[in-house]
């Protein structure tokens, strides 16, 4: 019995399995997907990577095939203490180039002390420089409404002593906007019950119509409380977010980009 030759450039050998049948193999450093024979991909290929040809592409990361599964790293911090899902580790920085359906996994989360989410359509777009940004739409109707742009690590809580959050946010809207409360940065702690904010070095007027870079103060100097009250150690954290507050009734859209933890 002969046996047709391999399909150029397929990475694939063919024999004759006791001269009755033709037997694809993919060639050595190469595998096939769940037990198939072909296609057959390279052994670092972070697309289809090990037998069960896992895509490692993540947003802000470096894909990395070892052979058998994923093993990124982080194109910036790393949140070590929640491991790795799938050999994927979740990263403390954000650029939003992914236009990721998840948003990178930011949210929109409840306001405290009683008010309204001012935002509304959360959502990756391009933004005014012309790469892609978070963007929200905010309306305030009755100047009790503020932003909360949220992102959750993992229910055991991450150290981020002496750490700062750093972002560039755009307002696309009216002019001169003074602030009651601007800009903080919420930091929920692993309880779930405890909160409070960490202050931020934010101009007044806070500009529009122009990209802004803010920059908290380390996550360990946490200043009001807002929920039940400060743990000896409000670092360690499971949730924090952005939070902005603007007077005047102000409506129109507002970008974030190049979120980070410093």
């Amino acid at each position: 019995m002969c046996c047709s030759p391999p399909v150029a450039n397929s990475n694939t050998s063919i024999s004759c399995a006791a001269g009755t049948s033709c037997l694809i193999q993919c060639n050595p450093s190469f595998h096939a997907c769940g037990g198939l024979t072909s296609p057959c991909y390279g052994n670092a290929d972070t697309l289809h990577c090990g037998s069960n040809c896992l895509d490692c592409t993540q947003p802000n990361a470096t894909a990395i095939c070892a052979g058998t599964q994923c093993a990124n790293t982080c194109n910036g911090f790393t949140f070590t203490q929640c491991g790795t899902t799938n050999g994927k580790p979740l990263c403390g920085s954000w650029n939003f180039d992914s236009g990721s359906a998840n948003n990178e996994g930011w949210t929109l989360g409840a306001p405290l002390l009683g008010d309204q989410q001012a935002a509304t359509g959360l959502t990756i777009v391009q933004g005014p420089s012309g790469s892609l940004a978070a963007k929200v739409h905010y309306v305030d109707t009755g100047n009790i409404a503020e932003l909360f742009l949220q992102f959750n690590t993992c229910a055991a809580g991450v150290d981020l002593s002496g750490r700062r959050l750093r972002f560039s946010v755009y307002l696309s809207g009216p002019n001169t906007l003074y602030f009651s409360d601007g800009y903080d940065v919420s930091v929920f702690e692993a309880s779930g019950a405890n909160c409070g904010v960490v202050g931020v070095d934010a101009p007044v007027p806070i500009p529009v119509q122009q990209w802004t870079q803010v920059t908290s103060n380390t996550f360990d100097t946490i200043g009001v409380a807002l929920c039940t009250g400060i743990s000896p150690n409000p670092q360690i954290v499971n949730s924090f977010s952005i939070r902005i507050k603007l007077d005047q009734l102000w409506t129109g859209d507002i970008y974030f980009d190049d979120i980070q933890i410093l």
